[in-house]
């Protein structure tokens, strides 16, 4: 695993984005996830668009299921599966400011509207065998106990249950350079506890419990992501005062990563920086 010297904890996680909620909300919009351009032809939105999409496919959500969404940010997700399937969802967020905008989603016409939580997934609190599927986009890298994250999803997760999961890779076996000067600085900027191979992930998830469906490196399809992030980001730097003025202030420690785009980005080209779609079933039959 590519980990920061530093330990990175869910403090320092829940201060990341509480610290550039809005700027990520004004860059990105309410989906804080890549852009998943398959056919290359897709606009941003539609491309951002279908990366949720995928992963609600990969979870095979029926009507009235029981639905965790594990980093649900602004519960954008949350509220999409409520909505087309009347599950029954709830969200979990180290992010004061993500839940209390979640919270105020159009609950118009849902009979059971999403739930958020500010809470450590570890500490979820769920019964065993609640889930019917759980989703997460870019949650787990997040996370130092990746082992524990995953065994939680098992337990929560119903016999013939679903875990459909988006997260940052890194490569295989990267080079002395490429983990100094690319995938450690990337994991400090950007709050990340530790990057794991797809295969890692692989391991793990069977470790605990659960058998692997589907597993894929997407990186060269969600890499564009980035350059229209850095685009706006120069468009905005040199039409607004206050993007200059959050970008250089010694008052934001957080600014750094909207300065760290460049790296990620040769990551991506090097394939140093890799991003999974990983699906993973709870062995046995629903009683359902």
């Amino acid at each position: 695993m590519i980990c920061p010297e530093k330990a990175i904890g869910s403090e320092a996680v829940a201060g990341h984005y509480d610290s550039l909620d809005e700027f990520y909300l004004d860059v990105w919009g309410p989906h804080l996830h890549h852009g998943f351009w398959e056919t290359g032809h897709e606009t941003t939105e539609e491309a951002v668009a279908h990366l949720s999409q995928t992963v609600l496919d990969g979870a095979q959500i029926r009507p009235r299921d029981h639905v965790c969404d594990v980093g649900c940010g602004h519960g954008a997700l949350c509220w999409q599966m409520a909505r087309e399937f009347s599950a029954e969802v709830v969200g979990y967020t180290l992010s004061a400011r993500q839940r209390d905008a979640a919270r105020k989603g159009d609950a118009k016409g849902l009979k059971s509207p999403p739930t958020f939580h500010l809470c450590d997934w570890l500490k979820n609190g769920l019964a065993d065998e609640w889930a019917n599927a759980v989703v997460s986009i870019e949650c787990v890298s997040h996370v130092w106990d990746k082992s524990g994250f995953l065994s939680e999803i098992a337990r929560v997760l119903k016999p013939g249950g679903r875990l459909s999961m988006a997260a940052w890779l890194s490569k295989e076996h990267p080079s002395v350079w490429e983990t100094r000067w690319l995938l450690e600085p990337i994991c400090v900027d950007g709050r990340l506890a530790g990057l794991l191979s797809l295969n890692e992930y692989c391991t793990r998830i069977e470790a605990a419990g659960l058998r692997v469906v589907e597993a894929r490196d997407i990186g060269p399809q969600v890499s564009k992501t980035w350059r229209v992030i850095t685009s706006r980001i120069l468009r905005r730097l040199l039409s607004r005062r206050e993007y200059r003025q959050f970008l250089w202030s010694n008052m934001k420690s957080d600014r750094k990563f909207a300065l760290t785009f460049p790296r990620i980005m040769t990551a991506y080209t090097r394939r140093a920086l890799g991003y999974g779609l990983i699906v993973a079933e709870k062995p046995g039959c629903t009683s359902e």
